[in-house]
């Protein structure tokens, strides 16, 4: 990965950024934080619970596929621990 190529960069400063909060785990798992001042508020944080699946989510999940995709899920990942900081997340605060 060239982290100052074109596309990286445009991506990491777009406003709002798609798929922030996993873009933001992989910046602090890889050690990243001070290449991106600009995000420094949402790196303040901890991201492990970023590494489990959220539970509820399975609930949300087509009736079809819902076994096989949880016990995939299962298999690969721990659940995030309650209260899930997942539902704690606003990277943009400010935005309507």
């Amino acid at each position: 990965m060239d982290f100052n190529g074109a596309e990286i960069q445009t991506f990491l400063n777009r406003v709002p950024m798609p798929t922030a909060q996993h873009a933001l785990w992989a910046l602090k798992s890889q050690n990243l934080e001070s290449r991106t001042p600009h995000l420094a508020r949402n790196l303040e944080k901890s991201f492990e619970w970023w590494e489990g699946y959220y539970p509820p989510g399975i609930d949300l999940i087509g009736k079809h596929w819902r076994d096989a995709v949880e016990t995939a899920t299962k298999k690969y990942l721990q659940p995030m621990e309650f209260p899930f900081l997942l539902e704690e997340v606003n990277l943009y605060p400010n935005r309507d």
